[in-house]
């Protein structure tokens, strides 16, 4: 299981601002280039006043060859420094295009400053929990901002300017009660839906938390399904399903994802996995080959955007009709992780999985490469990966790849903030971010493990979860 979250908000995603030119130390392909300050010196030596109307006019003469050289050399450049020759390739497979995507973007990086709007702190002076685990993120056409929180079953709902308005939705089993939220989105007319994950449904509440009924997932043929994920869509709902078959001997396992309509009937399948397991043979997670087919998000109109491995780095990209319209592929090293990440990811993995009997749990070495995906207004899609928060230069909050709609690499989006990126969330929102500090430390507590290594003796500094709120710039 990744740090990261890999269940991304499908927030109305907007493209990014025009970024500042400005240096970053530590990324490759950065520069500051002072334009302003060299047209403004060049104009400045025509202004020179020269006496003479021969002088005058050769003077001038001579200047327009030059402004228009200059003015050319300047437009090059500009031209060169935004736009590179892309390298990969175009290949058709089963009749799908897979774009093949090198290493290295087309681009320079674009560099983005996350500045501050508000923080929330999750404990009162007085040591009262406001809020515990966060997992999602949305905002209403008001600008509140409705924080999604794993831990307390709830959502808290706080004003723009970071002031707390209230709680909707509470742990249990009535009505409007939850157990084990995992996603948050609104539908059309604004309701709130909440995946619960266990029990296989959305709950579904009003702006002021009124219980105003639940969806769930109709499938036949199945013993057992549970919710991992699911939110609305312009086209009906999108859900990654768990199945279950008993048989004599085996129990028969499917992960499945979907479009299904108003009443839970499936329209398309997208894509599946099956497994099985001997009856009585004892639990077994293994991380890398469980967490092999993701939902990792959608495009601007809906459509799925699918992972099917852990390792490779590769994005199955679906119309809202569930059909695939193409695959990208990027060259990319997986990340192994260090003693400290493998002994952390046990930690939590073993809570997710404390309720079966003597469970065994097999931890990859390597982080999980594409994490999530947010396709953008404008066609192109932003992609979270294991390099975007392991070993940041300082000051780099999050590194996330850039496609444009027809799949190629064009560049990297750089995050700017001081924070701690293997230990603090980060969700995108349009041109919003939430922080949440010390996320994946509340995730383990949640569930009761510490993600310290055996035998270590230092824990470090204690990180209260705190909700920071901010826009790119």
């Amino acid at each position: 299981m990744s740090k990261r979250p890999f269940l991304h908000s499908p927030c109305a995603p907007g493209g990014f601002a025009v970024p500042r030119d400005h240096a970053v130390r530590g990324v490759p392909g950065v520069h500051a280039v002072p334009r302003d300050r060299a047209v403004s010196r060049f104009f400045n030596a025509l202004l020179f006043p020269i006496p003479g109307a021969f002088l005058t006019l050769l003077l001038t003469t001579l200047l327009s060859g030059l402004l228009v050289l200059f003015l050319s050399a300047v437009t090059g450049s500009l031209a060169s420094a935004s736009s590179g020759e892309w390298k990969g390739k175009r290949v058709v497979k089963d009749g799908v295009v897979h774009v093949m995507n090198p290493a290295e973007p087309m681009e320079p990086p674009a560099i983005y400053e996350l500045r501050e709007l508000w923080r929330l702190e999750s404990e009162t002076e007085d040591g009262e929990l406001v809020f515990g685990a966060l997992y999602g993120v949305e905002v209403d056409e008001e600008s509140n901002v409705y924080l999604l929180d794993r831990q307390l079953c709830t959502v808290h709902v706080i004003s723009p300017t970071g002031q707390y308005l209230r709680s909707i939705g509470r742990a249990g089993e009535g009505p409007g009660e939850l157990g084990n939220p995992t996603r948050l989105s609104f539908l059309n007319d604004g309701t709130v839906c909440i995946a619960d994950g266990n029990r296989g449904k959305l709950v579904l509440l009003t702006r002021d938390g009124q219980p105003a009924g639940e969806w769930r997932v109709k499938l036949n043929g199945y013993d057992r399904t549970s919710l991992e994920v699911a939110f609305s869509t312009p086209n009906g709902f999108l859900a990654s399903v768990a199945t279950r078959r008993f048989g004599k001997e085996t129990i028969r396992h499917s992960d499945l994802i979907g479009i299904f309509d108003d009443e839970g009937q499936p329209i398309a399948k997208v894509a599946e996995r099956e497994y099985k397991r001997v009856r009585g043979g004892g639990f077994i997670y293994d991380e890398a080959s469980r967490a092999s087919l993701r939902l990792l998000g959608t495009t601007v109109d809906g459509g799925p955007l699918v992972a099917q491995s852990y390792l490779d780095y590769r994005i199955d990209v679906f119309g809202p009709d569930g059909r695939k319209r193409m695959v990208i592929e990027r060259e990319y090293e997986p990340v192994r992780r260090s003693k400290e990440l493998i002994a952390e990811n046990r930690a939590l993995l073993e809570g997710n999985c404390s309720r079966r009997r003597n469970p065994k749990i097999i931890v990859s070495e390597y982080e999980m490469s594409i994490s999530e995906a947010t396709g953008r207004e404008d066609g192109s899609i932003l992609v979270g990966m294991s390099r975007s928060w392991i070993n940041l230069p300082e000051g780099v909050a999050d590194i996330r790849d850039v496609f444009d709609a027809e799949g190629r690499f064009i560049r990297q989006a750089v995050m700017r903030k001081d924070i701690s990126p293997e230990d603090d969330y980060i969700f995108y929102c349009g041109h919003r971010v939430l922080i949440s500090v010390a996320g994946f430390s509340a995730q383990v507590a949640s569930v009761g493990g510490t993600g310290v290594a055996e035998g270590s003796e230092d824990i470090g500094e204690v990180r209260l979860p705190t909700a920071i709120w901010c826009e790119m710039v």
